[in-house]
């Protein structure tokens, strides 16, 4: 209950400061009357459930109740067409609550996220569209060999948690919507504690949407008579020609892990890791771009793989290349590549092969921060990735493109 209470006053909270507006600094000059005019802003409630899947038979119990969640305040400013190509993407910012077993065992969390939707289908008054959600969990109750052995799939108190969602919205008026779909979250530290199999579930979720138009406040003591939009009208434009060109970037990460001992040991400790990535990549369409690179690893957990202290250096490292798509929307960029070692200090660790799954954020034209998680053999969670990189191009037809 002390929760959901919280989650209320966060939610109202929200909604006050988003309502909330200067009236001093607003006059009659500013009065604007165009179609899109402005800020097309909502809340969103939503409620999850489904159960838990790829789970221990030994934790099979404690995870039967399945799971339950409730985004919260999530705030909208879209535009009829952006520079990504995509048109009238909703984006902010939620609070969760999640409900995934037993309490004493694996904890009550929350969490908070930011989000993003492209619409799919789109018609007068049904809107398909996919939903990825990213953010941090918190609350809880990671293993401990004395205290909490039961739990052998989480080890840490915060974790990073992420939701892929396939939503239909409803309008049934002009200001509300209901949506339901299915979806699929997943709980993670990335390795920097262990045990760290992970929570994967699945399951639908029915939600209702409340639309609003900040701009009220304002028009209201100039023009009590005017009715700004409630929703924005969506404007369709000619998609862009591009115009393709390459572009270098190198992106430098460190990270933390953990090693992992059985279940019932005291857990492993904890080791600095770090990537060196060099991409060339060729812009394709105003939404994708398709690259090839190279990585240098470092990875001190190595050490655990020796019989004894390595000798060099150069047997905490490992050289692979990879190769996949990038994916634009706006000033972020998501980040899908599948690698192959070609060297490795030890040639018995790690495997063959490895995925990197992230996003980037555009600082300037040039730099941009990338969190990645780097994976194992598959989808087995080797480290995540914390960096910052920097963009070499074309500058002429990158603006060329930016321009359209």
């Amino acid at each position: 209950m002390k929760k959901i209470a919280t989650f209320v006053i966060i939610l109202l909270g929200w909604a006050t400061i988003l309502q909330a507006q200067e009236r001093s600094t607003f006059s009659p000059e500013d009065m604007d009357f165009e179609t899109n005019y402005g800020h097309f802003n909502f809340w969103e409630v939503k409620l999850h459930t489904g159960g838990h899947v790829t789970s221990r038979e030994e934790v099979e119990d404690i995870l039967s109740n399945g799971y339950t969640g409730n985004s919260g305040l999530e705030c909208n400013h879209p535009d009829a067409s952006n520079g990504s190509g995509f048109t009238s993407t909703r984006n902010g910012i939620g609070f969760a609550l999640f409900n995934v077993g037993s309490k004493e065992v694996i904890g009550n969390p929350s969490g908070l996220f930011g989000f993003i939707n492209l619409p799919i289908i789109r018609r007068p008054k049904f809107v398909l569209g996919s939903d990825i959600s990213v953010g941090l969990s918190y609350d809880f109750n990671p293993y401990h060999v004395d205290d909490n052995p039961q739990n052998s799939v989480i080890g840490s108190k915060v974790n990073l948690w992420a939701g892929f969602f396939l939503t239909g919205q409803f309008q049934v008026s002009m200001r509300s919507d209901i949506t339901a779909g299915l979806g699929f979250i997943h709980f993670s530290n990335g390795r920097t504690h262990t045990p760290n199999m992970g929570l994967n579930m699945m399951g639908l979720h029915i939600g209702y949407t409340y639309h609003y138009n900040p701009i009220k406040n304002f028009t209201k003591t100039i023009d009590p008579d005017f009715q700004p939009p409630i929703r924005p009208e969506i404007v369709k434009y000619p998609k862009p020609i591009v115009t393709p060109y390459w572009e270098f970037t190198l992106f430098a990460a460190g990270g933390i892990v953990s090693t992992e001992r059985p279940i019932g040991e005291e857990q492993g400790p904890r080791y600095p890791t770090a990537s060196l990535v060099l991409d060339v990549n060729r812009r394709m369409t105003n939404k994708l771009l398709l690259g090839i690179g190279t990585d240098v690893f470092y990875d001190a957990s190595i050490v655990e793989d020796f019989g004894e202290t390595p000798s060099s250096g150069t047997d905490y490292m490992l050289l692979g290349w990879h190769f996949g798509p990038q994916f634009m929307i706006e000033r972020f960029t998501l980040v899908g590549q599948v690698g192959f070692y070609y060297w490795k200090g030890n040639p018995d660790i790690r495997g063959n092969y490895y995925f990197r799954a992230g996003g980037k954020f555009d600082f300037t034209d040039h730099f941009y921060g990338q969190i990645s998680l780097k994976t194992r053999n598959g989808f087995i969670a080797d480290w995540i990735e914390w960096g910052i990189g920097f963009r070499f191009m074309n500058k002429e037809k990158y603006n060329a493109n930016k321009s359209k």
